[in-house]
């Protein structure tokens, strides 16, 4: 194996990887290499969070146990886990007390495993493995946490559907292994050169292909027949306002006419109108000077501009204009806003 590769893994748990947006939130426990001994074993045991394998060479065996409505039962055990990363101290790890273990070997499911091979544990799944004594395993693996936030910004509401899709793809993995189809050794081993080599943007980059590789091993998981994706609903009239809020913020130093409005968004006047009192509750007229109002007030409230630059900036003839107008609208004078 490459020593870039070893020491690359090694690298990542000095660096904060995690990703936390309103579409994703990934907490990283370990993302590693681990070469097994000869005929080592790890005994059965279930995590809180997601387990991610890829077999980079050897053999060995897997055993999975679906058993999760026993994690809070007097059957299991919990034991201080291990970490890795860089500001988790430790994840818990479930064991199965001595007495249950013949109850639960009745669901076990035993698989060969060999190079090329991937499986993911979901949350509480019972899982052990070792490894072939004349031909040990190197794993590449990644535990980690995965939830997608309730309520994402509007403009990331696609993708949180999407990675909601992905994570209920994972939850129901139902106990196989899987051959590599979608490049999930190329990923692993991106992510370990790129924090080997720490070129610019390098940090960026494992946080884009930690998606990627989330997203890889759960189609690994989809069953086209059985469930059929459908691709989120692209909300236009969302996209639309976020243009039209955009223009009017980037333009409002000067008068903007409603005639100018609707030609940059490919509307007649009318239509214009009737989308922004549908989507904001306010005439385009109306619209507009809230818009430049808010912004206004934000100035005077963060800066110590002058009322004539403020009215400059805002696109009002004058300080006075500027001034009735947030008073009539506001009902309070710009100074109450210093």
């Amino acid at each position: 194996m490459r020593d870039s590769l070893i020491k690359g893994a090694k690298a990542l748990k000095n660096f904060d990887i995690d990703i936390d947006n309103t579409a994703l939130s990934l907490v990283i426990d370990h993302l590693h290499i681990y070469p097994f001994h000869s005929g080592e074993e790890f005994p059965l045991h279930a995590h809180p969070n997601f387990e991610f394998h890829y077999i980079a060479s050897g053999k060995g065996k897997l055993g999975l146990i679906d058993m999760d409505s026993l994690i809070n039962s007097n059957d299991i055990v919990t034991l201080p886990g291990f970490s890795q990363s860089c500001h988790i101290k430790s994840i818990p790890e479930y064991r199965i007390k001595l007495v249950s273990l013949k109850k639960m070997l009745e669901f076990e499911r035993t698989f060969n495993v060999k190079t090329g091979d991937l499986f993911i544990n979901p949350p509480k799944q019972f899982h052990w493995q070792n490894s072939d004594k004349e031909d040990p395993i190197i794993e590449y693996s990644i535990r980690c946490s995965f939830d997608v936030p309730k309520l994402p910004f509007p403009e990331m509401r696609n993708m949180a559907e999407e990675f909601t899709k992905i994570r209920q793809l994972l939850i129901n993995e139902t106990n196989s292994v899987y051959e590599d189809k979608y490049g999930i050794k190329e990923l692993f081993e991106s992510i370990f050169e790129e924090a080997y080599y720490k070129m610019p943007g390098f940090i960026a980059k494992v946080k884009y292909l930690l998606q990627v590789l989330i997203i890889n091993f759960a189609r690994h998981t989809w069953n086209k027949r059985e469930n059929l994706h459908n691709t989120p609903e692209f909300d236009y009239n969302t996209r639309r306002l976020q243009s039209i809020k955009a223009y009017v913020k980037e333009n409002m130093h000067r008068n903007i006419t409603i005639g100018e409005l609707s030609q940059a968004h490919y509307m007649s006047t009318r239509t214009l109108s009737r989308f922004i009192k549908k989507e904001a509750n306010f005439s385009v007229h109306q619209f507009i000077l809230k818009m430049k109002v808010d912004e206004a007030l934000e100035i005077i409230s963060k800066t110590n501009c002058k009322l004539s630059e403020v009215a400059m900036l805002t696109g009002f003839s004058s300080p006075y204009h500027l001034s009735n107008t947030i008073k009539k609208i506001k009902g309070k004078s710009p100074s109450q806003y210093r």
